[in-house]
């Protein structure tokens, strides 16, 4: 086989200096393939990026991409993209340039020049969770706020990135706190606080806000209203690329009524509909247009009408415990012992 491919190669030489006219696309081709041995290792130096699969492996993941979604992207076989991740194959100039296009549409700031990064640098100029503690980062002094813990002090480092994507207004979903078996409709709003993110929402008669942050893929947060004794936390997740599209997760939260309490963990859909403008005074009049729009809607009739289908059934996908009484929660409840 290996003497085969020599002999044509020298075929392919002397027909090469023997050209009187600049030589075919074809002929090229086949010269350096059999130069090489096999088309796939006759690929520029360019494209032999070092520690690709591992580089690739993080894009991925920021991006919540299965091998599947990655070829699907990019335009190659499903088997092929599972190749690239396992080390066996690496794209050839074409396959890289429609990654590279791919990446740089869905990844904002994401350039060729971004597989020069090393792969800690990679991971932190586009937020992504590596699971590695940071070096550096001093750890949190006792009866403090967690701003030392590494994630926090990483989404802090990515805030330049990280807020462009996050800010703006949301459509806010959940299921109704009181166990009723309705659905709130509302709206959330983030906006960029120094080197972390604010998130306020509520209603035109109440409101909850409170310091969120960002960690591989998911939201967190800590709101306070004053309706409430304690504050409720939030963790919601989703894919997002240039702007997050639907984040799904709950509100957890203590209720109480008649001397008594509780913790619901409520269903939770967020839905991104635009930017901030920039313009303070704009951005507030906007705001304080939304939140005089919450709505609740109670029955299948009324929630089949008013709520999208797909958000209807994220929230709806729990099912409810039945009750001793005969009731049944329709948010997973936590009930004092005794």
């Amino acid at each position: 086989m290996l003497n085969g491919i020599s002999k044509d190669r020298d075929k392919l030489i002397d027909r090469l200096g023997t050209q009187t006219r600049r030589p075919s696309t074809a002929f090229l081709s086949s010269f350096l393939t059999l130069c090489s041995g096999s088309r796939e290792r006759a690929i520029p130096k360019s494209v032999d990026i070092e520690d690709f699969v591992g580089k690739l492996e993080l894009l991925c993941k920021r991006l919540n991409w299965s091998r599947a979604k990655l070829a699907q992207q990019v335009g190659i076989d499903k088997s092929l993209a599972s190749r690239w991740l396992a080390g066996g194959h690496r794209p050839t100039g074409n396959s890289l340039m429609r990654l590279n296009d791919v990446l740089a549409r869905a990844l904002p700031g994401f350039t060729a020049a971004s597989w020069d990064l090393g792969r800690a640098a990679l991971a932190e100029k586009f937020g992504i969770e590596t699971g590695a503690s940071s070096r550096g980062v001093p750890p949190a002094a006792p009866g403090s706020m967690p701003g030392g813990q590494p994630s926090l002090a990483r989404f802090r480092q990515s805030i330049d990135h990280l807020a462009p994507i996050f800010c703006g207004t949301y459509d806010a979903w959940n299921s109704e706190m009181t166990n009723t078996g309705g659905i709130v409709h509302r709206y959330i709003r983030i906006s960029r606080r120094g080197d972390g993110l604010h998130m306020e929402g509520g209603s035109a008669h109440t409101s909850y806000q409170g310091e969120c942050y960002v960690v591989d893929r998911r939201l967190h947060a800590v709101v306070e209203s004053p309706a409430f004794a304690t504050p409720s936390m939030i963790l919601v997740g989703g894919a997002y690329g240039e702007h997050p599209g639907i984040l799904s997760g709950f509100m957890v939260t203590e209720m109480r009524a008649m001397g008594s309490g509780w913790i619901a963990a409520v269903p939770l859909v967020l839905r991104y509909i635009q930017p901030l403008s920039g313009e303070a005074a704009a951005d507030d009049a906007a705001w304080q247009a939304l939140k005089s729009k919450m709505r609740t809607f109670a029955g299948d009739k009324e929630i089949r009408r008013h709520v999208p289908a797909k958000i209807a059934a994220l929230i709806r996908s729990f099912a409810g415990a039945r009750q001793p009484d005969g009731t049944t929660d329709t948010v997973p409840i936590i009930r004092p012992l005794g």
